[in-house]
This record gives C-alpha cells, sequence and structure tokens, in this order.
C-alpha cells in the first residue's frame, strides 16, 4: 500500500509519546493539514507574543524555552527533546504564545495547526479530554520549571537585602508584582526537595 505524505504524517503522529492510546481516528482529525517542519540551530520555532496558532511534536532536536530575563537577557526555562510538545498557549484564550521556543540543534517537528486541534476535541470529548489533560501535564511542567527559575534566580541576587530583579518583585517575562521574599519562605526547603 502507498501512503500519501498526509497518511505518512499521521502515521509518524501514532508513534509520538505524547499522542500514544488515543484513538486512531482523532490522530487522523488533528493530522488533517499537519507539517513536518524542520528547524536549524537558532531558529526560533513560536515567538513570545506571536498569535499562539500550532502545536509543535518535537520528533528529533532540542528547544529551549525562553523568557526575557528584564536586565539580563534571555533565560531558559526548560529544554524539551524528542517525545515532548511545545506552543500549549493555544488551547488559551489569550492566543499568545507565553515564551519563545528556540531550537538549540536541528530539529524535526510535526506542526499541527489549533484550528484543527480544537475542532478535533470538540468533536471527540473522550479522546479530546484524554488530550488535553495531558496538554495540561505540560503546562505543570512549565510552571514549575519557571517557579524553580524564580528561585534560582533570586537565590542568585536579590536575597539578604541586595537588589536583585526579583527583591522589587519584578517576575521574569512580565510586568506583574508579588512579595519575592514571601514566596520564597513559602517553598519547601531544598532539603526536602
Amino acid at each position: 500500500m502507498h501512503l500519501t505524505s498526509q497518511d505518512q504524517v499521521v502515521e509518524e503522529m501514532m508513534s509520538h509519546p505524547f499522542l500514544r492510546g488515543l484513538s486512531p481516528a482523532f490522530l487522523r482529525n488533528i493530522g488533517h493539514g499537519a507539517s513536518v517542519q524542520t528547524y536549524t540551530v537558532d531558529e526560533y520555532l513560536l515567538r513570545e507574543g506571536e498569535t499562539a496558532d500550532r502545536l509543535f511534536l518535537i520528533f528529533s532536536g532540542n528547544v529551549a524555552i525562553e523568557a526575557e530575563s528584564f536586565g539580563r537577557g534571555r533565560l531558559t526555562i526548560e529544554t524539551v527533546g524528542a517525545g515532548q510538545v511545545v506552543g500549549w498557549s493555544w488551547s488559551i484564550d489569550r492566543g499568545r504564545y507565553e515564551h519563545d521556543a528556540r531550537a538549540l540543534k536541528e530539529t524535526r517537528a510535526v506542526v499541527v495547526g489549533a484550528n484543527v486541534l480544537r475542532l478535533a476535541c470538540e468533536e471527540d470529548p473522550t479522546n479530546g479530554y484524554k488530550f488535553i489533560r495531558r496538554l495540561l501535564a505540560v503546562v505543570a511542567d512549565r510552571l514549575a520549571n519557571t517557579r524553580l527559575q524564580l528561585v534560582e534566580l533570586h537565590d542568585g541576587e536579590g536575597a539578604e537585602g541586595t537588589s536583585g530583579p526579583l527583591s522589587h518583585g519584578v517576575l521574569i517575562g512580565h510586568a506583574e508584582c508579588f512579595d519575592a521574599r514571601s514566596y520564597r519562605e513559602a517553598l519547601p526547603s531544598r532539603a526536602s526537595r
């Protein structure tokens, strides 16, 4: 049997760990219009503030999830690789990516459109629920990694009354305010982690 290029994309998607166990019909639906893309070193898959209209299933390579750290340049929140996903922001109403995603080495990904994903989740609520739960786990991991970066940054500067960026309540990548010292004290000690 000869597979068309779209059929090949769907077949490849079925092997991605993030999608394992979802129904073949659901995968065919989200595979409609998906494409295989290769990103070179330092090429951006997505940029913070851009319209969040794609999800990237990483098949090979490494991608840095980055945020602007005011006065410090770029901060890597997390590095993801084969079997992981990038671009969860399409799933919320904000409609903009929250971070940058930059290829650290040549990266191959299947790129799926957000409208196709939304429609597939609505048309097949059982698999859509499973898909969104998996995506929520990605969001939770990114949030935990961001939290750790904040704590590490705070430990490096701003602690003990010095004037690091977090001692003034600036959250990396956003203009939100919070009490960094209280936040740090509320965290479990490093020994218990």
